[in-house]
């Protein structure tokens, strides 16, 4: 179920009336123009809804990590589909049902110690010879109900459902979260034994100095140094190199030449 404001019938709340719209729940627009918050009918799970196209890495590799084996995992740290079926409006997409999450620093970290819990998201990945190739910040995501257990508007994360009432989460520390990965848009599964180098200069953090077009770099190593350099920039405000360290990770030479770099 949607939210009004995208029913097909939708006529604006404020119409008619002296009310302004900033105070309307319906006045309020999604973010991103590729992915939608609603509400599941048959549990009231509030869910997100994506569209990706039928020939991206993204729904093989979602399907994968949410297969139910791998969902037993404890240190499956995946968003997981929930459902996938065709897009009613383009023949080449499907839509993606997931859990809806929020990201992983709204709100503020209580302790320093809570950054190691998604790291460790990409070990995971990596035992299954997956490189997500964009672990930035953008793409670590959090189930916040602990921290709003009553609930919160999807969009405006700050307040209440209905967007009235302004809201304080709890505290992290005494009401711990889950982190998720999301978004497999550029990442690359590899089959035993098959190289791990790729080309390519997608992804959000551009200060890996291997991005290349056309000379190839371990897929791996790009997750490695893009966790060290959020962890670095976000909260420890240090080199990637050093942040491996203060995360319990082991590595080697320097950063351009990463060797190994694990939990």
């Amino acid at each position: 179920m949607l939210r009004s404001r995208y029913h097909a019938n939708w006529s604006p709340s404020w119409l008619g009336t002296n009310r302004d719209p900033t105070f309307c729940e319906d006045s309020i627009m999604l973010n991103k123009y590729n992915v939608m918050d609603a509400i599941r009918s048959s549990d009231g799970l509030c869910v997100s809804i994506k569209t990706t196209r039928n020939d991206s890495q993204e729904i093989s590799i979602a399907s994968f990590v949410s297969s139910p084996d791998l969902l037993k995992d404890p240190s499956n740290h995946c968003v997981h589909l929930l459902e996938i079926f065709p897009d009613p409006l383009h023949a080449d997409s499907s839509l993606l049902v997931m859990p809806y999450l929020r990201p992983f620093n709204d709100s503020e970290f209580g302790a320093i110690g809570e950054a190691v819990d998604f790291v460790k998201q990409t070990c995971f990945l990596h035992r299954h010879q997956i490189a997500h190739r964009d672990c930035a910040a953008a793409n670590i995501m959090m189930d916040g109900h602990p921290l709003f257990p009553y609930g919160h508007h999807p969009v405006r994360r700050g307040h209440s459902p209905d967007s009235v009432h302004d809201l304080v989460p709890l505290s992290r520390i005494d009401h711990p979260v889950r982190y998720y990965l999301i978004d497999f848009g550029i990442s690359s599964r590899f089959p035993p034994g098959a190289s791990s180098f790729v080309v390519g200069r997608q992804g959000r953090d551009k200060g890996l100095p291997e991005l290349s077009s056309d000379v190839p770099y371990n897929a791996f190593k790009v997750d490695i140094f893009t966790l060290g350099n959020l962890y670095g920039k976000d909260f420890a405000e240090v080199s990637p190199l050093i942040a491996c360290n203060q995360l319990g990770l082991t590595h080697n030479r320097n950063i351009t030449g990463l060797n190994s770099c694990s939990l």
